[in-house]
């Protein structure tokens, strides 16, 4: 048997600009998803899915099916014509909340754990060739920030299609996340920006150099410790992503709910169009912060920064 587990995500700054290679900074969140694996006396391949009542499911390679399509993928690409030679039994649990990456931490989880089973010796960077292969198999579109902080762990910085670069998290950096309660569709948000960057190619030029400024700004700040001059960009980047058309009236009623409570700043997290937002808050004021949050509807959680995939048991 084998047991993984790989964190949740949430993306800070470089939103949708990440797609076209923009660097974005984002951080591995303190919940989890759990993947262990065990061997079958026939050749069956089995997936039993209890956080989403799929129990005794049987992989076939080409499913239609949603909930399964990331896994099979991430079988694929990661042993190929191995499956072959016996079953497994694949099984997932999950901690994790709305909004922090439940798909890409199942995919790192699997070939992590694949990667132990099979005894196939990947390194942290082959594994991560594969993850993002298997999410651009899946869905046609993403920068890979999502698996990569997943895989990594931490705070770091990432390019699309290169290895993050670890960052050093701030040592009294408070963060709460606030879930709108209402699912986005990521590929649906890509889709609308690549059209608007299409009909107006100059303006999302333009658009994505300031966020990239802004990210580069981040950054020192996330160096230093500056923590007013950070919130000071999150709020400058959020209003670019307001303006792109990819924020939420419940995301927008979260965020402002939060600065009115003392966060510091506050933006949107990820695609937009619902999902979450992340706020930076004081020690003093993480409890008003949740409970303005919860107050407008929403559903908070106090963010930590957690490490990346890791083997829980052999």
């Amino acid at each position: 048997m084998v047991k993984t587990s790989a964190p949740g995500k949430m993306m800070f700054f470089g939103e949708h600009a990440a797609v076209y290679g923009i660097p974005c900074i984002a951080f591995a969140v303190n919940q989890r998803l759990y993947c262990s694996i065990n061997k079958r006396k026939d050749k069956r391949i089995i997936f039993n899915f209890p956080d989403i009542g799929l129990m005794d499911y049987e992989y076939t390679g080409s499913s239609e099916d949603k909930r399964v399509k990331f896994i099979e993928a991430a079988i694929k690409n990661t042993v190929g014509d191995k499956i072959s030679d016996f079953g497994f039994e694949v099984e997932t649990r999950s901690e994790m909340k709305k909004g922090v990456g439940t798909s890409s931490a199942c995919v790192v989880a699997m070939v992590a754990a694949l990667n132990e089973f099979f005894k196939l010796g990947l390194n942290r960077e082959q594994m991560f060739g594969i993850c993002y292969k298997t999410v651009l198999d899946v869905q046609g579109k993403g920068s890979g920030y999502d698996v990569a902080t997943s895989l990594y762990g931490g705070f770091v910085k990432y390019t699309k299609g290169q290895l993050p670069i670890p960052m050093d998290c701030p040592a009294k950096l408070h963060l709460v996340m606030g879930h709108t309660n209402i699912k986005a569709d990521t590929v649906s948000l890509i889709n609308q920006v690549a059209e608007k960057k299409q009909k107006f190619p100059h303006f999302y030029e333009e658009i994505f150099r300031l966020t990239e400024n802004c990210v580069l700004e981040a950054e020192n700040r996330i160096k230093i410790g500056d923590l007013e001059g950070l919130a000071d960009m999150m709020n400058f980047v959020h209003g670019i992503l307001n303006g792109m058309g990819v924020s939420h009236p419940k995301l927008e009623e979260l965020i402002f709910a939060s600065r009115n409570a003392g966060a510091l700043g506050a933006k949107l997290s990820g695609a937009g169009g619902g999902d979450c937002m992340i706020a930076l808050a004081s020690d003093t004021t993480v409890k008003a912060i949740m409970a303005e949050i919860e107050k407008k509807g929403g559903a908070p959680f106090e963010v930590r920064v957690d490490e990346g995939v890791r083997i829980e048991d052999i």
